[in-house]
């Protein structure tokens, strides 16, 4: 099962994961909803994915306006190439991965660093927003086993 799996916001973590085998990332910053879509779709066209995890908007009013906005961009892109979008509630991806619903980007870093130790590429990932995508990821294959 090959998974898209995004972090939206103003800077963004893209990753393709080919079961629990990352394929590749990216840390993206919002420039525009266009370009966006352009980067979405770029992605989805090269490696057409099973399905596309983002997360579900919460946070704060200003947060969640935001999220929402990038989320239904994505959802556009995924409506067009016929992918599946599945919402991840953040705590959820936290408890379920770390055993702590609470945790902090240290704590997921510190995780993902102790675990990809032995991968050179993986544990030379340093940016907060790709460790998350992955972490969606991992969640939704531990939600499905």
């Amino acid at each position: 099962m090959i998974i898209f799996s995004i972090d939206v916001g103003r800077t963004m973590g893209f990753v393709m994961m080919r079961d629990s085998d990352l394929l590749f990332y990216e840390e993206i910053k919002f420039e525009s909803l266009q370009k966006l879509y352009e980067v979405a779709d770029k992605w989805i066209t090269l490696t057409p994915p099973d399905l596309i995890l983002i997360p579900y908007p919460t946070r704060i009013y200003n947060v969640i306006v935001m999220q929402s906005k990038l989320s239904a961009i994505i959802e556009m892109v995924a409506e067009k190439h016929n992918v599946p979008v599945i919402l991840m509630n953040d705590k959820h991806c936290k408890k379920t991965i770390l055993n702590n619903g609470k945790a902090q980007k240290k704590d997921i870093y510190d995780y993902y660093y102790q675990k990809y130790s032995e991968n050179k590429l993986q544990c030379e990932i340093k940016s907060e927003h790709v460790l998350d995508a992955i972490m969606f990821a991992e969640t939704y294959l531990a939600d499905i086993a």
